[in-house]
């Protein structure tokens, strides 16, 4: 276990000082870069250091991928058996609480839920399924033709005696509230990315909250990109109200970002009204201009992204490395506002030799190994990822992108690795889907980029009606869109591009200030000038 003093050493010292504040109810405000992951794991290890057991503590993060992140960060700094740390998402903590209560659960995953409206005759299953998530999460109301389909649903549900992924937290504050015995709340509870709960989230915190315990919360209100969950931003604006007797404490250096990324990114989100003031400095070198490249159309800016790519691997000779090693595929990430603007990018990629993974709603995928894998049997001695990989393979479905990223954990489930298996499938959300550890570029939505960092970042579509994006029958939230293009921006370390298509420039472009920008225009049917790949380096590499 890691020492006091190694602890301290390790922090700078406004993490020390959320790590070791004794308030009970603490907010900590942390904008990008600022070592969120590693000032909650610190707090963990502060804890048990102190006394407190692993299981008095629940940490609780908004992804699968985020909570083995955070499970690792933990195990590295304190010596006990993994399974005594309660690490999980709002939906995973609540399905082992509703279970441990006696509830059997028949859960159903996105990808069953799709399936139903598929049979039922939706036009768009996916989108069916992501609206009857949103009204489950209040933050919208069925439209009249909806209304039916969405009762329908409900009942199948019912009569199937199932719970999908957004019944679980209601279910465990029914249960809660009810008085169930056996109920055990924890001493400690931290909680990652707090701007992104929403109402039911935050009365079950305030459930499972004992008047001598301590909640310790972290987050940032200028990431908060999940309205259309039902996420409150007002539960982190009103923090101090909320909670009496709570403090406020704000972390203020970015590590991840060059100076120039976090100049533009900080003057693009001063524009909001609603925020807390939690202003970075950046830890690093001005770096890279920023550029902004505008194309004629999304075949031209796809095309751009590629041969981009290409210049900076120093050619495409190896297709492990730039021949001067510096970067790799997967330092690469190409985000955009909405799926629909993934189509000409998959077909630039697909058409080139650059290894690439395309961060979707993998339902077919999941669905497919779900049906595999229910009621199997595995021996005790036989390993899940191999028995897995066994029973697709027989099934002759080769490739599952998902699969590799399921099976690291599923590796740590014990006895009960197959079940532990299914449920962790079932409890994925497309932020999970991709691959971390393979050598690829990532195409992804800025939803799912959230969390994540890259070397290199492409914003593709940076003009009206995309970026911010205008809604048919709805008013678009301008604060959460720049939000949105906060976030995706304040995902890059070293260098940033922003395409957009000549068409109006989305008005975050004249927020970012002007002296780090570079702007380039693509002419139509001419030769793309390339720079020397040197210059596309930023001081540190030189």
């Amino acid at each position: 276990m890691i020492d006091m003093d190694e602890m301290r050493a390790a922090l700078d010292d406004e993490q020390a000082v959320a790590v070791y504040s004794d308030a009970k109810r603490l907010l900590v405000l942390a904008p990008p870069g600022s070592g969120k992951t590693r000032t909650l794991a610190y707090r963990f290890a502060r804890l048990v250091n102190e006394g407190a057991q692993p299981r008095e503590i629940l940490a609780i993060t908004f992804t699968i991928r985020a909570a083995e992140e955070m499970r690792q960060r933990i195990l590295s700094l304190v010596r006990v058996d993994a399974s005594q740390i309660v690490v999980g998402t709002f939906h995973s903590f609540c399905l082992r609480l509703i279970e441990s209560l006696g509830q059997k659960v028949k859960l159903y995953g996105r990808a069953d839920t799709i399936a139903f409206f598929r049979k039922a005759g939706a036009k768009n299953p996916v989108r069916a399924a992501s609206r009857v998530s949103s009204v489950k999460n209040g933050a919208l109301a069925s439209s009249e033709d909806e209304t039916a389909l969405f009762n329908d649903y409900q009942a199948h549900l019912i009569e199937a005696r199932a719970l999908d992924l957004d019944d679980l937290v209601p279910e465990a504050i029914r249960l809660m509230e009810q008085g169930v015995d056996g109920m055990i709340k924890p001493t400690h509870i931290l909680v990652d990315e707090y701007q992104d709960i929403n109402p039911a989230q935050e009365r079950l915190l305030k459930l499972l909250l004992k008047p001598e315990s301590s909640l310790f919360v972290i987050g940032d209100p200028d990431q908060a990109i999940y309205s259309f969950r039902g996420a409150c931003l007002e539960n982190i604006l009103n923090f101090e109200a909320n909670h009496p007797r709570g403090e406020v404490l704000r972390l203020d250096k970015n590590y991840r970002s060059t100076g120039n990324i976090v100049f533009a990114s900080s003057s693009l989100i001063q524009n909001n009204v609603k925020r807390l003031y939690s202003e970075a400095r950046p830890h690093r070198r001005d770096g890279e201009v920023i550029r902004i490249v505008e194309c004629n159309d999304a075949k031209a800016h796809s095309g751009f992204i590629v041969k981009e790519i290409e210049a900076m691997m120093g050619g495409l000779s190896s297709l492990t490395a730039s021949a001067s090693g510096v970067r790799r595929f997967s330092d690469f990430a190409v985000l955009f506002r909405t799926h629909r603007q993934a189509d000409e990018l998959v077909k630039s990629f697909s058409k080139s030799v650059i290894p690439y993974q395309y961060v979707n709603n993998a339902g077919d995928d999941i669905g497919a190994v779900i049906a595999l894998l229910k009621g199997a049997v595995i021996c005790d001695d036989e390993n899940v990822a191999g028995f897995v990989r066994a029973r697709l393979r027989e099934a002759g479905i080769e490739r599952c992108p998902t699969l590799p990223h399921l099976c690291r954990y599923a590796e740590r489930a014990g006895k009960d690795a197959l079940r532990a298996f299914i449920e962790e499938t079932l409890l994925m959300e497309e932020a999970d889907n991709l691959d971390i550890v393979v050598d690829k570029v990532s195409l992804m939505s800025i939803h799912s980029a959230k969390g994540l960092e890259f070397p290199v970042v492409f914003i593709v579509g940076a003009d009206d009606g995309v970026m911010p994006l205008r809604f048919k029958n709805s008013a678009s939230d301008v604060e959460e869109e720049r939000r949105l293009f906060y976030v995706a921006m304040t995902r890059a370390k070293d260098a940033l591009y922003i395409t957009r298509e000549g068409k109006e420039p989305s008005l975050f472009l004249d927020e970012l200030g002007p002296s780090s920008i570079s702007r380039i225009k693509i002419e139509k049917k001419k030769t793309i000038r390339r720079m020397k790949q040197n210059a596309l380096f930023g001081d540190d590499f030189s």
